[in-house]
C-alpha cells in the first residue's frame, strides 16, 4: 500500500515535470507518516479482545437497569387530563357549557383539555369544526380529536380490551374504550357534556380524587359529589368555612354484589360509570385484556365490561361525598334561554334534581319555577 502511494506521487511528479525534488520528497515524507500513524492504530484496535454480538447487548442493557432501579417507577406522565364527550348535535350546546363546565374545575390539566369528538365515524361539519376552533381560541380547550373507527384502529383496540364489543350499541360505547386508551398520564377525568358541574371557590374535586386514589389502593374510580338539598342547606348557612377544609376527602366506596346481575339483565345500575369519572390509568390498565369469563361478552358496554372486571379484581369506586362544596348534576336539555338561565343558577350552587334519580337534573320548567323563586328571595 505505501509503495503504491510512494509511485503514485513519484508518477505524477515526472509528468508534470513542474515540480521541485524537494516538494516531491517532502509529499512523500508526508504520506509515509501518515500511513505509519494509521497502521500503527490499526494494530492497537486489533489487540484489543473483541466482545460477542449478545455480550455487548447485555452490557448495555444492564447500566440504564441499574440506573433506573434507584428511581420509582412510572407508568405514565405524571398529572391529569381533562376528555370531554361531545357529537354533532353539540353545536349549539358548546358554548354554553363548556365554558361554565371548565370553570368548575379549579385544576390545572398537565395532559390537557380535549374535545372528544363522536359522530360514529362521520366527520364533524364545517360548523361544528368551527365552534370547537372557537373554543380552543377561547382557551377552553387545548384541541378536540375525533374517535378513531378505522378497521385498523378498532382491531388494534380490540386486540387490547381483549375481545370484540359493539361500537355502537349504546351510542358512544367505543368513544370510552377510546379515549381512556388516548390518556397518557397519571390520572383521566372524563365528562359527557350533558353533565353541569358545581364547585366552590378553590374547591377541586379532581384534587379530592386523586387524594382518595393516592390513600386508597383499591379505588380505581371517583366520582364527584351530586347535590343534597340537605347539605346545600347546611352549607349556606355555615358562617365558618374553614372547617370545611379537610386534609384527607370525605367519600363512600361501593362495593359489587349483585352489581353484576343486574347489569347483565339491564336493570340500568352499574359499578363503573360513563357519565363523569376520575380514573387511575394504571388500574384501570388492570382490567385488560379481560380475563374473567363472564365479562368477556360482546353484548355488554364500556361501564359493564369494567363493573365486571373491576368486581373480579377487587377494586373500588368513590364517590366523593362533599356536596357542600361541589357537586355534578346529570342535565339532559335543549339549548336555550331557559337553559341558560338554569345554568345560572348551577353557578350559584343551586340545583333542581330528580325525585328519582338523585344524580338527574329535573325537568327545566322546574328550573324555571326555581329561578322566579330565587328572583323573589334572592336572600334564601
Amino acid at each position: 500500500m505505501r509503495c503504491a502511494i510512494v509511485c503514485l506521487l513519484v508518477g505524477q511528479a515526472l509528468s508534470l515535470g513542474t515540480l521541485d525534488k524537494i516538494q516531491v520528497q517532502r509529499s512523500i515524507d508526508f504520506e509515509e507518516a501518515q500511513i505509519k500513524a494509521l497502521e500503527a492504530e490499526l494494530a492497537a484496535s486489533e489487540s484489543l479482545p473483541k466482545p460477542f454480538l449478545s455480550q455487548r447487548k447485555a452490557e448495555e442493557a444492564l447500566e440504564p437497569a441499574q440506573d433506573a432501579s434507584s428511581l420509582p417507577k412510572k407508568e405514565h406522565k405524571e398529572g391529569t387530563t381533562l376528555l370531554i364527550s361531545v357529537n354533532e348535535n353539540d353545536i349549539d350546546q358548546i358554548p354554553l357549557r363548556l365554558p361554565k363546565l371548565i370553570k368548575a374545575q379549579n385544576h390545572k390539566f398537565s395532559g390537557g383539555q380535549w374535545l372528544v369528538y363522536d359522530n360514529n365515524g362521520v366527520k364533524p361539519s364545517q360548523q361544528m369544526r368551527e365552534v370547537m376552533e372557537k373554543s380552543m381560541a377561547d382557551m377552553h380547550i387545548d384541541g378536540w380529536m375525533e374517535v378513531d373507527y378505522s378497521q385498523e384502529g378498532m382491531a388494534s383496540l380490540y386486540q387490547k380490551v381483549g375481545m370484540r364489543f359493539a361500537p355502537n350499541t349504546p351510542e358512544g360505547n367505543l368513544a370510552h374504550f377510546w379515549m381512556m386508551d388516548q390518556c397518557e398520564t397519571e390520572y383521566c377525568a372524563h365528562y359527557d357534556l350533558s353533565v353541569v358541574a358545581f364547585a366552590e371557590d378553590g374547591y377541586s374535586w379532581v384534587d379530592r380524587g386523586i387524594n382518595v386514589m393516592q390513600n386508597n389502593e383499591d379505588v380505581m374510580q371517583v366520582v364527584s359529589s351530586t347535590p343534597s338539598k340537605k347539605q346545600v342547606t347546611e352549607f349556606m348557612s355555615t358562617a365558618d368555612k374553614s372547617s370545611l377544609l379537610q386534609t384527607t376527602a370525605s367519600f363512600t366506596a361501593s362495593t359489587c354484589e349483585k352489581v353484576m346481575d343486574e347489569a347483565h339483565t339491564y336493570q340500568g345500575k352499574r359499578f363503573i360509570t360513563g357519565r363523569m369519572y376520575l380514573m387511575n390509568k394504571a388500574r384501570y390498565g388492570k382490567l385488560f385484556p379481560i380475563a374473567g369469563a363472564s365479562c368477556k361478552r360482546s353484548d355488554l358496554r364500556w361501564e359493564e365490561v369494567a363493573s365486571c372486571e373491576s368486581c373480579r379484581l377487587s377494586l373500588k369506586r368513590a364517590t366523593l361525598d362533599e356536596a357542600q362544596r361541589g357537586w355534578h348534576l346529570d342535565f339532559r336539555a335543549e339549548a336555550s334561554p331557559a337553559l341558560e338561565r338554569a345554568m345560572s343558577l348551577v353557578e350559584r350552587g343551586v340545583a333542581v334534581t330528580s325525585r328519582l334519580i338523585p344524580h338527574r337534573a329535573a325537568a327545566l320548567e322546574l328550573w324555571e319555577m326555581e329561578d322566579d323563586f330565587e328572583a323573589l328571595h334572592p336572600s334564601f
